[in-house]
């Protein structure tokens, strides 16, 4: 095997044998494939291949070099290429381009109440404001439901599980007591409250801001005495009472009512500790 090279002065060639003349690339599709063409405009002879696609006779075969991410050193080139999974490629041949696009398989739509655009223009998933998810029966993200005033914690397989709650123990707390009244007792939840249908009187504490000695009565009736009867309270004193009726009732709430005979200027403040003894 051999290269020569020719250097006698005189111009060598050896022409194309074409069938067929065209005016310009615009007749190119009417010629029949696997056809040698010679077209006016360009003045070259050109090749029309079986599969129709018309091949230059100085067009370079090398094509682009093609690179993956960063790297600096190009694929090997081979002489076909081919895409996968989420690109596909088809022929446009009034274009005479091959078209590179996302697969139309490979795209689906999304659920646009769950996924959008956060402030930073990320896909984020959307959650209702101060709900929870949980996985429902097929691996889909839910939002959890439950009772009002119900406690989430684990179950079996740690599973997340909804607990019944409910109130064991309270505070009660007045102040500002100068008068009788019916007791208007703020609980440590700060809600207004109190002897609720199935707690008791745990203890009552009265405390006296005042130098002014009292002696004070609490009952479930206006001027009652049956819950603390004649307690004396004495001046700056802080007293725990001796208590009589402690459970009143397992359907109905119950008010406490505060008296004395004689108020002598006195300011009090009154704690009712209350705890559940009773489950219906």
């Amino acid at each position: 095997m051999a290269v020569t090279t020719i250097n006698n002065g005189l111009s060598q060639e050896k022409g194309v044998n074409y069938t067929v003349i065209t005016d310009s690339s615009a007749d190119w599709a009417s010629v029949a494939n696997s056809t040698y063409f010679y077209d006016k405009t360009d003045g070259l002879p050109h090749y029309k291949d079986g599969s129709g696609n018309v091949l230059e006779v100085f067009a370079s075969g090398g094509g682009h070099e093609i690179y993956s991410g960063t790297d600096v050193t190009p694929l090997a080139q081979q002489p076909a290429l081919r895409f996968k999974g989420y690109l596909e490629a088809t022929d446009d041949a009034v274009n005479s381009e091959s078209v590179v696009d996302l697969s139309s398989t490979a795209l689906k739509e999304s659920n646009v109440l769950r996924f959008g655009l956060n402030g930073s223009s990320e896909v984020d998933l959307k959650i209702t404001e101060n709900t929870i998810l949980t996985g429902d029966s097929n691996g889909f993200a839910t939002t959890l439901t439950g009772t009002e005033g119900s406690l989430i914690g684990f179950g079996a397989s740690n599973e997340v599980q909804e607990f019944t709650a409910f109130e064991a123990f309270n505070i009660l707390k007045e102040t500002g007591i100068t008068a009788d009244k019916t007791l208007a007792l703020i609980g440590i939840d700060t809600n207004v409250s109190n002897v609720k249908a199935t707690f008791a009187i745990d203890e009552i504490l009265l405390i006296n801001t005042t130098a002014n000695s009292v002696t004070v009565n609490v009952g479930s009736t206006a001027l009652g005495t049956d819950v603390v009867n004649a307690v004396v309270v004495g001046a700056n004193a802080t007293v725990l009472c001796s208590l009589g009726t402690r459970y009143f009732s397992s359907t109905v709430n119950q008010d406490l009512y505060i008296s004395s005979g004689s108020w002598n200027s006195a300011n009090l403040t009154i704690s009712v500790t209350v705890k559940k003894v009773h489950y219906v």
